[in-house]
C-alpha cells in the first residue's frame, strides 16, 4: 500500500523521497492534507529541529460518532418516512428530451 525511495544525489547535492501510496490507503483529498506537513516536517528536520505540526482537527473516528449520533436525532428520525417515500419510486430523468442516439455519445460529451 505504501512506497517509500531515497534517491540519493550524492554528497553535494539533496536526496529526493518519492512516497507512492495506494488511493485506498490516502485519498486525493487526504494528500492535500499530507503533503504540505510531510513538506514542513522534513524541513524541520533538515534544519536540525524537531518537526512541529499543526494539532489535528477532527478524526475520523470522532467524526462517524457523531454522525451516527445525528442520525438517531428525534428531529432526523422525523425526516426518515420523507427520505424513504422520495428514494423508492424510479429516478428522476435528467432531461425530458429523448435521446439522439446520433449525437447524444460519449465523442460529444463536455463538462
Amino acid at each position: 500500500m505504501l512506497q517509500a525511495v531515497w534517491f540519493d544525489a550524492g554528497p553535494e547535492q539533496a536526496g529526493r523521497l518519492l512516497l507512492a501510496i495506494h488511493h485506498l490507503a490516502v485519498d486525493g483529498v487526504s494528500w492535500r492534507i499530507l503533503v504540505p506537513e510531510l513538506g514542513a516536517a522534513f524541513e524541520a528536520i533538515a534544519a536540525g529541529r524537531l518537526p512541529e505540526l499543526e494539532p489535528c482537527g477532527t478524526s475520523f473516528r470522532h467524526w462517524a460518532q457523531r454522525l451516527m449520533a445525528a442520525a438517531q436525532e428525534p428531529a432526523r428520525l422525523e425526516q426518515l418516512s420523507y427520505w424513504k417515500a422520495r428514494l423508492s419510486g424510479p429516478d428522476q430523468p435528467i432531461t425530458h428530451q429523448a435521446l439522439d442516439l446520433e449525437r447524444d455519445t460519449f465523442a460529444t460529451a463536455r463538462h
